[in-house]
């Protein structure tokens, strides 16, 4: 809510004030209802604009302190001009707050001005005069203000750049006395280097509504980052320019600190990805050098185990047929074990070609493929229409088969068997999931599902070479997404997918 500025405070003392931290500030009517109040109130005491429609100051005042409020009651409608006093306020979250507030009357009869300082870390020698007497009440509202902020202040003159007023909180953050910053001038907490600068702003500025920074020298010696605010002022028959200070420093310190800390963060990562980039060549020209040299000896064992079965069969005998057989297999499936391989290996490398792709139909016709090569089976396979995404056809094509070939080959001991493709929205996801009811898995072994060569079925049960689902899982990955699966021995298996962000790692 806006505050109109009433006729006893000074308009650009206003202006300076109003959203100073720590300083409430309402207008109250007769029976004392806020009518207006300051953003302070959300800060200081956390109620909202909207929270704080119908209340009276009564309402939010600690029922033990009722009294000190002006006795119980506020009488604004009374002859005493300002009132002080100092209770108890309770704060949105139910905690109470001491807030020393000083009232006004306004020209019009019927509102009072309020001015509120949170208190509750001060003694109350701090609102105390030598004489043991409240000093504050015995001020203007706009001084008030000024001596209340929590923040440095000081009012300088234009002319000679002498402060002519400093607040408590000037005086405490510099370690001057009062006396010694009204014998100095703005130069005197500045930098040597910074007197042009200093000189030049003072003749151009007039008004800051965007804080500037500038560097400071304390009593100490200690040189502090500062934002200032600044609005041009008369003050006691001089032009003046009267300032809000906030001390940065740490806060600088903080930033310049994650800076470098990014920095080097970042100077790691490019190292790192370089390491990565290298492991990856280097991986692959491994496999293709695995690939090309041990394809040759392969092809020899089963090309020479052929030949001694077809010419030296009728002398080796059962046994001896068996075990070549058996070398034979083995060779066979090391090589398609390379050639898996070396599959897992490209799509590291393959460049996304990211188009609109249809999963629906895309399944139908891998499910129709494979019905072909299996005409004795009875399967039912259910596919949710109109999956459609955004993603690489041909990566999308070798994750289907790969998913409904295995849904395929679980199911073959079922005799009724059947699979669901479909997906579902899960908050801001689509999850994707291809269901079977055929030999499910021990969910212990969940974690190695997607990796590489990890099988959780013997070979003599189900065919494979172990990367299927590792091949899944790495062209999930490169479209953003995840991957898992849920199972139970012999009652079938579910594996989930989703695409989120594709990259091109």
């Amino acid at each position: 809510m806006t505050v109109p500025v009433p006729t006893q405070i000074e308009s650009h003392y206003l202006d300076a004030f109003l959203k100073v931290p720590g300083v409430l500030f309402c207008i109250l009517g007769l029976r004392s209802e806020l009518i207006q109040t300051n953003e302070s109130w959300n800060t200081v005491l956390g109620y909202s604009d909207e929270q704080l429609q119908g209340l009276t100051l009564l309402d939010i005042v600690h029922p033990s302190d009722l009294d000190r409020t002006l006795g119980g009651e506020l009488e604004l409608h009374g002859e005493a001009p300002t009132t002080d006093f100092t209770v108890r306020c309770r704060h949105q979250d139910g905690s109470y707050r001491w807030i020393h507030w000083h009232t006004h009357r306004g020209s019009v009869p019927t509102e009072t001005f309020a001015i509120g300082v949170d208190s509750t870390s001060k003694s109350g020698v701090a609102y105390l005069g030598a004489d043991g007497r409240s000093r504050r009440s015995q001020l203007a509202p706009d001084q008030i203000l000024f001596e209340a902020n929590p923040n440095p202040m000081w009012v300088y003159d234009l002319a000679t750049l002498r402060f002519l007023e400093v607040n408590d909180a000037a005086v405490e953050h510099y370690g001057y006395s009062r006396a010694e910053f009204l014998s100095m001038t703005l130069l005197d907490i500045r930098p040597p280097e910074d007197g042009a600068g200093v000189l030049q702003a003072v003749k151009t500025q007039e008004v800051l509504e965007n804080p500037t920074v500038w560097t400071h020298l304390v009593k100490s010696g200690a040189v502090i980052q500062v934002e200032i605010l600044v609005r041009n002022i008369d003050y006691r028959g001089f032009k003046a320019r009267l300032a809000s200070v906030k001390d940065i420093t740490e806060q600088r310190k903080a930033k310049s600190l994650l800076e470098r800390n990014n920095e080097v963060l970042e100077q790691r990562v490019a190292e790192r990805t370089q390491q990565l980039v290298a492991a990856n060549r280097e991986l692959e020209a491994f496999c293709f050098s695995v690939s090309h040299d041990l394809r040759a000896p392969l092809r020899a064992i089963d090309g020479f185990s052929h030949a001694v079965l077809k010419h030296y069969g009728h002398v080796l005998g059962e046994v001896g047929i068996a075990d070549l057989e058996r070398v034979r297999k083995a060779s066979q499936r090391m090589s398609e074990l390379i050639d898996a391989l070396l599959g897992l290996t490209r799509l590291t490398r393959q460049e996304l070609r990211l188009q609109e792709v249809d999963l629906s139909t895309m399944a139908r016709l891998i499910n129709e493929e494979i019905r072909a090569e299996n005409p004795n089976r009875v399967l039912q396979c259910r596919i949710q229409p109109d999956m459609v995404v955004q993603a690489d056809p041909r990566l999308m094509h070798l994750l289907l088969q790969n998913l409904l070939s295995n849904a395929w080959k679980f199911t073959a001991k079922q005799p009724k068997a059947e699979i669901t493709f479909e997906c579902r929205q899960s908050g801001s996801e689509r999850v994707f999931s291809i269901r079977d009811n055929g030999a499910g898995f021990d969910m212990a072994y969940a974690d190695k599902l997607f990796q590489p060569f990890q099988r959780l079925h013997h070979a003599s049960e189900f065919s494979g070479n172990g990367v299927g689902l590792a091949m899944v899982n790495r062209i999930v990955s490169r479209h953003g997404g995840r991957t898992f699966a849920h199972g139970l021995i012999n009652h079938g298996a579910t594996v989930y997918f989703t695409l989120g962000t594709p990259n091109s790692e």
